[in-house]
């Protein structure tokens, strides 16, 4: 017989299997560890109780995943939280419920009888018991498992697709400056294996009358044709750009300068390569790959630069992917953004309070004035209030003794966010932005009624989430979103927000949880587990939709600047990776700055003039991935829509297939203003609607008699831009 020290070695190293199991069953990916420690026990143990308790662990493990991606009643941490903790606590009962009836007193009870009796007809089939246990303690769960995080053709397939052609929005004429060629994969990830020639051409239209321009009379220093460098068609699909072997691995910069005013679209197509095999360049010819337009304006014209950025992103120190430092080098050197901020989420940062110092560090060394511009950023959170995303102008970020974070209780209430934010921009000089996001969402329904408009001054209206302009039920909510209820509920949108009365200009951010920032891949399949940079956590399982950019128009390339932009609301949006260039004024009020038009009577006409250069790349859109729009011979598709929308509703639309187009439109019809008028009552106190706390004067749900107009660009590609809110009033 075993002696009692030859015992406790097994138990105790059950027991340390047993809590790594739990720790990481409702994780992300990583719940393959408590999977496979699960599988271990029912091969390896000796014991017919840890085969049992492993069975279950392992397929409460691989079920969890599977449940989440397929069920969106809840957020995907909850669920699969939900499930595990469920599952085991279901499992327990059981465990426990036979415990109760082994005791003596029990023995004769008629259940325990028939328990036992069960228990002894199955142990005369141990091979059949054994077979149940490896299928459902094996088989069925590394099945559940890998069909979420495992996928051949994602892991196996970087082979090249499309080329991506970037450059600067608005150049300094006659001045150098760098674009950028990519080549992008089916998963628009960068093709490592890339090995083609590339030539590049020039369109040019004039600025003023927007005509094409003959091509002779356009002075511009072109990149002769060239060859990639790629590592041949075998090469792993997994971040290209984290590579440092000497090769270009899809990724490309080329110094050109155009010395001609007017709006530029940089063309590059790939040509005959005699040296690149089969599966290194592009499996269609002919096709012509636009860049964004490229603004050049004459020489001493005062006009302000446009600038691209991301400013709501989450890196793994709270529950995104990749380090803080992979994120802003990714903003930076592939998407090819001009400012950014990480915004990582305080609740999760308050119980690592060495990380706030951490990111603040980094980003004051990732700031290079005139090359990238790195924000100090965190995302406050309240289930029942709303997200907001904090950015802010100056060098340090509130600490977690600084800024209550959501979750907590009264610490976690608007009014305290508001109070803190106070406290902190009185002692440091910094300003603040407080950003709204996702909220149409019905896990964290958008209470506008706590809105202080000192620091609420952009609303994000897309990101990976979706959209957030209109509710989604919405007939002009184009694209959809992400955790729409199932009973439509007012009051969420950002239009309802316009309609009573608050003064808001619409930006775009991706909320990237992939590891991506500004170039997000979460709707693409490569949003599966394997996916580099890993995560242990769900939150980029459930983002379907691009992510999205906001165009700011600053003096130059600083943090004070992009800042100043930022707070001035001098912005516009797009809904993915394009950067196309939009204008749009009412009687010469642009956006920005309050935008704010008085005329003299309410029948006075309002003229709103809108120009556009539109993206030349093929746009993402909901699940489907840009790289699978190309086909042989394929252009860009310039069909789309612009709309003017009018306090809340279509006014007018005008039809586009051009690349650059202007529009006028007059509007003659008498101011009036609108008013939100969905709020209910309840225990005789108005709200806005049935998930909002806070009772609100139902008088002051309105315009005050002004109007508001919103411009967006809908391309029968999916992509969609946004700029507005411009708002008319008499004087």
């Amino acid at each position: 017989m075993p002696n009692r020290k030859q015992r406790a070695g097994p138990i105790s190293l059950n027991g340390i299997g047993l809590i790594v199991a739990l720790a990481t069953a409702s994780r992300f990916f990583v719940n393959l560890i408590a999977l496979l420690i699960g599988a271990f026990w029912v091969v390896c143990s000796r014991e017919t109780r840890w085969k049992v308790h492993g069975a279950v662990i392992a397929f409460i493990s691989g079920l969890a995943p599977v449940v989440a991606l397929h069920f969106s009643a809840a957020p995907p941490l909850g669920i699969i939280t939900g499930t595990v903790f469920g599952g085991l606590t279901a499992y327990a009962l059981v465990l426990g419920t036979l415990a109760t009836l082994e005791k003596r007193d029990h023995a004769s009870h008629p259940l325990y009888r028939k328990i036992i009796a069960a228990l002894n007809r199955i142990r005369l089939h141990r091979r059949a018991v054994q077979w149940t246990l490896i299928g459902w303690g094996i088989i069925l769960p590394l099945g559940f498992w890998s069909s979420v995080h495992l996928d051949l053709t994602v892991a196996l397939d970087n082979h090249p697709r499309m080329l991506w052609v970037h450059a600067p929005t608005t150049p300094t004429l006659g001045m150098p400056f760098e674009a950028t060629v990519q080549a992008w994969d089916n998963y628009e990830r960068l093709s490592a294996s890339y090995r083609g020639t590339v030539a590049f051409t020039l369109e040019s239209y004039d600025l003023n009358s927007l005509s094409l321009m003959n091509p002779e009379t356009v002075a511009a220093r072109l990149p002769t044709p060239y060859t990639f460098t790629g590592q041949g068609r075998f090469a792993s699909a997994q971040m290209a750009y984290a590579r440092h072997n000497g090769k270009y691995n899809g990724n490309r910069t080329f110094a050109i300068t155009i010395s001609t005013p007017g709006i530029h679209y940089l063309i590059a197509r790939e040509v005959s390569n005699s040296k690149a095999s089969e599966g290194t360049t592009l499996p269609f010819e002919n096709c012509l790959f636009y860049s964004n337009p490229i603004i050049v304006y004459p020489p001493n014209t005062d006009q302000p630069k446009i600038y691209w950025g991301d400013i709501h992103t989450h890196s793994a120190y709270s529950d995104g992917s990749g380090s803080p430092a992979h994120n802003a080098d990714y903003a930076r050197h592939v998407a090819r953004l001009d400012f950014y901020a990480l915004t990582d989420h305080a609740e999760i940062l308050f119980f690592t309070p060495w990380k706030y110092q951490t990111l603040e560090r980094l980003t004051n060394t990732l700031n290079d004035p005139g090359a990238f511009i790195a924000f100090q950023g965190v995302e406050w959170t309240n289930v029942r209030a709303g997200h907001y995303t904090l950015v802010f102008s100056g060098d340090s970020l509130p600490g977690p003794l600084d800024l209550m974070p959501g979750r907590f209780g009264p610490l976690s209430t608007p009014e305290r966010l508001w109070q803190d934010l106070e406290a902190f921009t009185q002692a440091t000089g910094s300003e603040a932005l407080a950003l709204p996001h996702h909220t149409t969402k019905i896990f964290y329904p958008q209470d506008w009624s706590y809105l202080n408009p000192q620091y609420v001054r952009l609303a994000e209206v897309t990101s990976t989430h979706g959209n957030s302009l209109y509710a989604q039920q919405d007939p002009l909510n184009y694209a959809g979103g992400t955790g729409a209820p199932k009973t439509p509920v007012d009051g969420l949108a950002i239009t309802d927000a316009l309609m009573m009365g608050h003064h808001l200009v619409l930006y775009a951010a991706s909320d990237e949880h992939g590891g991506h920032p500004g170039h997000s891949l979460t709707h693409t399949k490569a949003t599966i587990g394997q996916q580099r940079p890993w995560t242990s956590w769900p939150t980029r399982s459930n983002k379907p939709y691009p992510g999205g950019l906001t165009a700011v128009y600053a003096e130059n390339l600083s943090r004070e600047s992009i800042f100043e932009a930022l707070l001035h609301t001098r912005v516009y949006a797009n809904s993915d990776h394009g950067r196309p260039f939009l204008e749009f004024d009412i009687n010469g009020t642009t956006v920005g700055d309050g935008a704010y038009d008085h005329i003299p009577t309410a029948t006075a006409p309002r003229i709103l003039t809108i120009k556009i250069a539109q993206e030349g790349a093929p746009a993402a859109s909901g699940n489907t991935s840009a790289a699978t729009l190309i086909t042989e011979n394929w252009r860009p598709d310039w069909n789309a829509a612009v709309e003017i929308l009018k306090n809340g509703q279509l006014l007018h639309t005008f039809p586009l297939n051009v690349p650059v187009a202007a529009f006028t439109y007059i509007d003659e019809t008498p101011v009036t203003g609108t008013a939100y008028t969905s709020a209910i009552e309840r225990n005789g106190s108005t709200y806005l609607n049935t998930e909002s706390d806070n009772p609100i004067d139902p008088a002051t749900l309105n315009t005050n008699g002004v109007d508001f107009y919103i411009v967006r660009v809908v391309g029968a590609n999916a992509r969609i831009t946004y700029i507005g809110a411009i708002w008319v009033g008499t004087e």
